[in-house]
Formats: structure tokens, C-alpha cells, sequence
């Protein structure tokens, strides 16, 4: 019978939380740890930042699904590491499900492990951050606030000092830096199994950025033409020209790739225009 892979070890002191990713509306990444060594337990600290931090995001509205990742220090086999980061993943999911049972019928909470394979540290004892749980939280674009139209301007020229004109309105889209402004009704939440066209006017170009995490390639149809791109942390611009007369229609389709909907199914995207003569001004 080979041996166990660990021996009980004293406790290491406090559990605790800290935000490792703040992507919001869209998504927030969070890291519960200093786990005790081979042990999966919750402890005070661990709860209260659970308390104050996770549960308020996950009783919202926008709330669309958590992904838990269980991890482990370097000390210990690969096998068994394994089942301990599922350990600890699973005991912060009960805690969550026995806090969000009343809220929630369904409840989208994942886990998976990966055990040491991310772990920093060499040994348990410089591996704190390594003993934890990964809690990342998706959440939905809130719809886009209605925007009035523009009154009409009796004075032409209301503001004769050209200098305080905003940047879209002195440049246009000339030169290359071009200004741009957030596309009103521009913004939409893409899932699975959904309608996930959006419709506007703006100038002749568009940028749509595509926001997620965890998701694979997201298909963006602009008339006859394909295109594909993989969303990351920091965003992936997809940027189309078009020429004629303001304002410009533009239709977009985004599906999600089949292989990766199953384990994400959901991204964000945020289109932004540039300004020409003949649109309205944007809110400012």
C-alpha cells in the first residue's frame, strides 16, 4: 500500500480573500486562500470575505454564473492534489448554495481543480497563495439607458470658442487618431441558444469589443463577411470601414463557438463609433 502523500500539518494561520480581477459590469475574479495544509475547511477569514465581497455579486440581478477552480501547494503527488483542490472547491460551493438556496431555484456554480499546476511557491510553507480557491463570476450587461434625442439647436454656433468643441466634433474621423464615442443601445450580453443580433446607426466605423473570460472564439457576421475572434481579460477589437451617407446601418450577428458554449456561454460586447458631421451629437 503506498504511503499517504501528506501528513497532517499544524494550521497556517488565517484564511483570507483579495480581488484578483475586476472586469466589471462584465466579470470579477476573486482567490480565497491560505487553506490549511491538506485540509479543505472554510475558516473565519475565508467566510467573512465570502460574505462581503462574493455573495453581494452573486444575489444580483446580473448575476449569470461562478466558476470555481480549487488549487494546491507543490508538496504531495499529482493525483492527490488533484482531489484536494476539487475538496476545496466543493466546500466553498456548499457554503454558497446553504446561503443562496432561498435566493435561487438554479443555481450556474461550477467547480473544477487544478491542483499544483499553477502553484507559485516550492513548498506548503511559502505557498499560501497557493492553498486556495479561484472564484470567477460572470455577470450581464445591464440594458443600456435609454438616450433622448437631441433637441433642437436654434443657435448654430452656441459656443463660439471652437477650443472647448469636444475632440470628436473638431477632428471627425480624419487623420489617425480618431475619436470615438460609445454607440448608444451598442452594447449587448452574448449567450448561447439566444438572439444575439444587434442593430444600430452610427458613423462609417465601428470597433466591437468582445470582453470574457474562459470564452472560445466568438463569430462576428457583418453582412456577407465572417469574421472570427477570441475574446481575452484586457478585450478584442474587431474593427470594420464602411463609406456612404450618415447615418450608417449596421447589423452584427455573434454566435459563440459550439466547442467552448458549454463551458462559458456567455461574453460581452461594446461597440463605439466615431463621430461625423450629419450624426447627433453623443451624450456627453
Amino acid at each position: 500500500m503506498a504511503p499517504h502523500p501528506r501528513r497532517r500539518h499544524p494550521t497556517t494561520g488565517p484564511g483570507s480573500g483579495k480581488v484578483e480581477l475586476d472586469r466589471r459590469p462584465s466579470f470579477v475574479a476573486f482567490k480565497l486562500v491560505n487553506f490549511d495544509i491538506d485540509d479543505e475547511q472554510l475558516k473565519p477569514g475565508h467566510v467573512d470575505f465570502i460574505e462581503q465581497e462574493i455573495l453581494p455579486l452573486l444575489k444580483t440581478p446580473h448575476f449569470v454564473r461562478a466558476q470555481l477552480t480549487g488549487e494546491a501547494s507543490r508538496t504531495g503527488d499529482f493525483g492527490y492534489d488533484m482531489q484536494l483542490g476539487q475538496r476545496r472547491a466543493d466546500s466553498v460551493k456548499t457554503y454558497l448554495f446553504r446561503k443562496l438556496t432561498d435566493t435561487f431555484k438554479a443555481l450556474p456554480i461550477d467547480t473544477t481543480s487544478v491542483g499544483r499546476t499553477q502553484a507559485l511557491g516550492k513548498s506548503d510553507a511559502d505557498g499560501a497563495d497557493d492553498r486556495g480557491v479561484l472564484v470567477e463570476v460572470f455577470l450581464g450587461l445591464p440594458p443600456p439607458k435609454p438616450v433622448p434625442p437631441p433637441k433642437p439647436n436654434p443657435n448654430p454656433n452656441p459656443n463660439p470658442d471652437p477650443d472647448r468643441e469636444p475632440d470628436y466634433v473638431k477632428k471627425g474621423s480624419a487623420g489617425d487618431d480618431i475619436p470615438m464615442f460609445e454607440v448608444p443601445g451598442g452594447a449587448k450580453l452574448i449567450q448561447t441558444n439566444a438572439d444575439n443580433s444587434l442593430s444600430f446607426s452610427a458613423g462609417t466605423i465601428v470597433d466591437c469589443w468582445v470582453r470574457g473570460v474562459g470564452v472560445g472564439p466568438v463569430t462576428i457576421s457583418e453582412g456577407k463577411e465572417k469574421r472570427t475572434v477570441l475574446p481575452a481579460i484586457t478585450g478584442q477589437v474587431e474593427e470594420s470601414d464602411r463609406f456612404g451617407k450618415v447615418p450608417v446601418p449596421w447589423n452584427f450577428d455573434f454566435k459563440l463557438s459550439s466547442t467552448f458554449a458549454s463551458k462559458a456561454g456567455t461574453a460581452a460586447v461594446i461597440c463605439y463609433s466615431d463621430w461625423v458631421k450629419g450624426l447627433p451629437l453623443p451624450p456627453q
